[in-house]
């Protein structure tokens, strides 16, 4: 099993009937952050398996 991963969620904000991507970085099944750009999330995924192997 992967120990960090990410999901890509939609929300709204306020009022607004847009949605907005949201990317969700998980660490043993657990939210530790979000972020709002894929190339972020990529990044800290990247980051962060190398450091819990």
């Amino acid at each position: 099993m992967e120990r960090v991963k990410y999901t890509k969620v939609e929300v709204r904000h306020g009022d607004s009937p847009k949605l907005f991507p949201v990317y969700e970085i998980y660490l043993d099944g657990v939210i530790v952050t979000k972020v709002s750009s894929q190339v972020e999330a990529e990044e800290m995924v990247s980051r962060w398996s190398e450091i819990y192997k």
